[in-house]
This record gives structure tokens, C-alpha cells and sequence, in this order.
């Protein structure tokens, strides 16, 4: 489990374009000590973990899932985004038909007048 733990923080680092130094000067940690914990040369990822999910704005649960979980989890993260993009596409469709709906009662308004 450990060493799942590693892959993901060099992945993750290297998905938000991170260097090594620059994650470990967040830590506090020299370089050599953080290439040490990707690696899974070292179990101290288990001091800083907390902070690098912060840090990433990951779930601490994600670094601690199995790669099954890991795929589902990106798969819920599509679909969330898919359905806000519905949804926001969908209140502007509202936004429209309001926006239209008005524009009749306007003119049905205007041509009232007309007639009396």
C-alpha cells in the first residue's frame, strides 16, 4: 500500500507540473529526501501527506484508495463535471426563455394598447 501511496504523490506532482525541489522546500525536506519518499525508499510521506493533499487540494482519501478506486473516482469526477456543464447549460436555456417569455408579454402588452 505504501508504494501505491508514493506512485501517486510523483504522479500527482508531475500532473500539477511540480518539480521535486519545489515540493520539498513546501515540506521542509531536502530534495534527496523527497525523491526518497516517491520512490518508497522512505515511509516519512506519512508526516507530510496531510499537507501535500491540502497543498494539491486532493482528498486525503484518495491517496490511501487502490488504483480500482482511483478509476472510479476520476469517473465520478467526469460525470460531476458533465452534469454542472448540463446544468449550467440548462439555466442559460432558462435565462433565454424567460428572456423571451418577457419579450412577449411585452409586445402582447404594447399591442393591447393599440387596440383600445
Amino acid at each position: 500500500m505504501d508504494l501505491y501511496i508514493c506512485k501517486k504523490l510523483k504522479i500527482i506532482r508531475k500532473e500539477k507540473q511540480y518539480s521535486q525541489s519545489q515540493i520539498a522546500d513546501l515540506l521542509n525536506i531536502s530534495v534527496s529526501a523527497y525523491s526518497r519518499i516517491e520512490c518508497g525508499d522512505s515511509f516519512n510521506w506519512v508526516r507530510y501527506i496531510i499537507k501535500l493533499s491540502d497543498f494539491y487540494n486532493i482528498e486525503l482519501e484518495y491517496f490511501l484508495s487502490t488504483e480500482m478506486e482511483i478509476e472510479c473516482y476520476k469517473q465520478k469526477k467526469k460525470e460531476k463535471k458533465t452534469l454542472e456543464k448540463i446544468i449550467k447549460q440548462q439555466e442559460e436555456n432558462l435565462r433565454e426563455k424567460e428572456s423571451y417569455i418577457k419579450n412577449l408579454e411585452f409586445l402582447l402588452k404594447k399591442s393591447k394598447q393599440k387596440i383600445a
